[in-house]
């Protein structure tokens, strides 16, 4: 039942964000790269894969449902549909190969050559629609004019050469932390095949590369090296733990090494020590209080050195960024921009001769139509980065 529920959530939340951001079909893709990856790990261990195909049909159709009933638009509405039939797909080939007693090392050839075939008969079918799909992929690598738009700029090679500042400035030591966590749990997506984990990782290269293509993905990054950055963080606290404790007496902490053994250190110096039995620690709290005074354990060393260790590692290179960014509004239009804009809507005539036009709900063209503007419509020149000043504070269309 839960998987159910949640599934219908997450349906409901990507059907709202497509209609919220344009550029929504990125995660479409990235649950879409997801369940292909999950398929054929499962199939190649031999484990059930209804449980994926259950929660992909779920999300997508209700997010497909959503969006139709507000903007059907054609581009989404495919995309969509690709994305519903995906599960079903991988389920069928999956359990039909099964039934057959076919290697399951056929199943990835099976796939790609399905993959093809589709591609094939898309593209006889619709090939300026599959033209405009593919163009989507061009958030990875974009070049050209694009390259002129600050917000669409490399992460790493903003201006052509290369640079860590931006990366910095987003992320100080988190963008180099998460590094170290994201090798840990692809280390484990190998080794162990864990559902959880591998939507993680899958969810943070993706956007890690988007954000490479373009640096205003670096705000969706930012959730990744939150996650992955809090996961190292926790890792730090048992590696101190294990290493006092080593050196100590030569043993460990039990929970020490459990944590260290399922990251994947299982070729450990040192064995766990034997876990105290309730009595014992019973009588060792009690010995304590008779005593009435303060005892560092190995436990508040361990707790003081991680805090120590996380808040200058992870915390300190954010304060100044963060009180500098509370302080001022970064790309926000000047007073004279607002100025300049707000002239320009009271002193010029509309483009659309109706001051409503702006608030109003317009269809989209279709993929590959202009837009048919009336005759009294012009357009203002600017860079790309002032067209969104001029659209929501002038009321004017920009021009690029």
């Amino acid at each position: 039942t839960k998987p159910i529920i949640y599934s219908l959530i997450a349906g409901i939340f990507l059907g709202i964000y497509l209609l919220t951001w344009l550029g929504a079909l990125l995660f479409v893709f990235l649950f879409s790269v997801y369940f292909i990856i999950q398929f054929i790990i499962d199939h190649l261990r031999h484990k059930s894969t209804d449980y994926l195909c259950l929660i992909g049909v779920i999300v997508f159709f209700v997010a497909l449902m959503i969006f139709l009933s507000i903007s059907p638009g054609r581009l989404y509405q495919a995309s969509l549909v690709i994305a519903l039939l995906i599960p079903l797909v991988l389920y069928g080939v999956s359990w039909l190969m099964t039934l057959k007693e076919i290697k399951p090392a056929y199943y990835p050839l099976a796939l790609v050559g399905l993959g093809l075939v589709g591609l094939a008969i898309f593209y006889m079918v619709n090939p300026s629609l599959l033209s405009s799909m593919l163009g989507r992929f061009s958030i990875f690598f974009p070049g050209g004019v694009a390259l002129t738009t600050m917000e669409m700029q490399p992460l790493l090679f903003p201006r052509g050469d290369f640079s860590l500042a931006l990366a910095w400035g987003n992320f100080t030591t988190g963008f180099f932390l998460s590094f170290i966590s994201l090798g840990m749990l692809i280390y484990l997506a190998i080794k162990r095949g864990n559902a959880e984990k591998n939507l993680l990782v899958v969810w943070s290269l993706l956007i890690l590369l988007a954000t490479l293509g373009q640096r205003r993905f670096a705000s969706y990054f930012a959730v990744n090296v939150t996650l992955l950055t809090g996961y190292l963080s926790v890792l730090i606290y048992y590696v101190i733990r294990f290493i006092i404790d080593y050196f100590r007496s030569g043993r460990t902490d039990y929970m020490s090494w459990q944590i260290l053994e399922f990251v994947g250190f299982k070729e450990l110096m040192a064995r766990p020590a034997e876990l105290p039995t309730r009595a014992e620690r019973k009588r060792a709290r009690l010995k304590r209080g008779w005593e009435g005074r303060f005892h560092p354990t190995i436990v508040h060393v361990s707790v003081s050195l991680w805090v120590i260790v996380v808040f200058f590692l992870v915390f300190f290179p954010n304060i100044a960024p963060a009180i500098a960014t509370a302080k001022q509004a970064r790309f926000a239009p000047s007073d004279a921009w607002c100025s300049s804009l707000s002239w320009l809507k009271e002193n010029t005539p509309d483009p659309f001769d109706n001051p409503d036009f702006y608030y109003e709900l317009h269809q989209s063209p279709s993929s590959g139509e202009p837009y048919n503007y009336p005759e009294s419509a012009y357009g203002v020149m600017a860079w790309w980065d002032y067209g969104y000043w001029i659209t929501r504070i002038a009321h004017r269309l920009p021009k690029w």
